[in-house]
C-alpha cells in the first residue's frame, strides 16, 4: 500500500521565493545608493558653509579692527595680531606675507580654526588663489586640483549660478572637458580641477 505524501519539498525556491529575494536584494541597493548620495550632499553643503564661514570671519575682523585680515602685515603672527605699516595698509591683500597673516589673525583672533580651511573632498587646505587679482578684485581661495569636477559643479549648481566661466559668478574654474553650466548633469564630469571660490570682494 503506497504511503500518502507528506508535501515536503526535495529543494529549489519557489517563484514568491525568488521574487520576495530580488525585492530585497533591490532595497538593499538602493538604500546603498541613496546613502551615498546623502554623503556627496553632505559634503557639498559642509564645503559651502566653510566658504561662508571664512567670509563671515573676514567681515567680522574689519568690523573689530578696520582692516581686512592680514593687510598691512609685515611679519606672520604666531599669536595676536601682526605689525601692520601704511606702506601695504591698503584695503586688499597682495603680498605673500599678508596671504600667511590673513590666516594667522584668524586663527589667532578665535575667528576660524586650521580645520575651517580644510575642504571636504580631500582635506586639503585653501590657499589663495591667482584670481586674487583684477579683473577677479576679492579675495578668491583654492586648493589646486584636488576637487572633484562632479562635486564643483554640483556646489556651484546648489550655491551659486551653475556656471564654470570664469566671468561668471563666485565659483569658477576653467578645466577643458570639463566645463559646465546650470543644465549639465553633474556627475557626467570626471576627474579633479581647480575649483576658485570668492569669500570676499573688494
Amino acid at each position: 500500500m503506497l504511503k500518502r505524501g507528506t508535501g515536503a519539498r526535495t529543494g529549489g525556491f519557489t517563484l514568491v521565493e525568488l521574487a520576495i529575494v530580488l525585492v530585497i536584494i533591490g532595497l538593499l541597493l538602493g538604500m546603498a545608493l541613496k546613502g551615498r548620495q546623502l554623503i556627496k550632499s553632505a559634503r557639498e553643503d559642509a564645503f559651502y558653509n566653510k566658504l561662508q564661514k571664512i567670509s563671515a570671519a573676514i567681515n567680522i575682523f574689519y568690523e573689530r579692527y578696520n582692516r581686512l585680515p592680514g593687510d598691512g602685515c609685515t611679519n606672520n603672527p604666531s599669536t595676536g595680531l601682526c605689525t601692520t605699516s601704511n606702506t601695504y595698509l591698503n584695503g586688499r591683500i597682495d603680498t605673500t606675507t599678508e596671504q600667511a597673516a590673513f590666516w594667522s589673525e584668524l586663527r589667532n583672533t578665535g575667528l576660524l580654526t586650521e580645520a575651517d580651511r580644510r575642504e571636504p573632498f580631500t582635506g586639503k587646505l585653501l590657499v589663495f588663489s591667482n584670481y586674487s587679482s583684477p579683473p577677479y578684485d576679492g579675495i578668491w581661495l583654492e586648493t589646486a586640483y584636488n576637487e572633484p569636477a562632479s562635486a564643483i559643479c554640483r556646489v556651484d549648481q546648489k550655491f551659486d549660478d551653475g556656471n564654470a566661466a570664469p566671468s561668471s559668478g563666485g565659483i569658477i574654474f576653467t578645466d577643458a572637458g570639463n566645463e559646465y553650466d546650470p543644465d549639465t548633469d553633474c556627475d557626467s564630469l570626471t576627474g579633479v580641477v581647480e575649483g576658485n571660490f570668492n569669500v570676499y570682494r573688494y
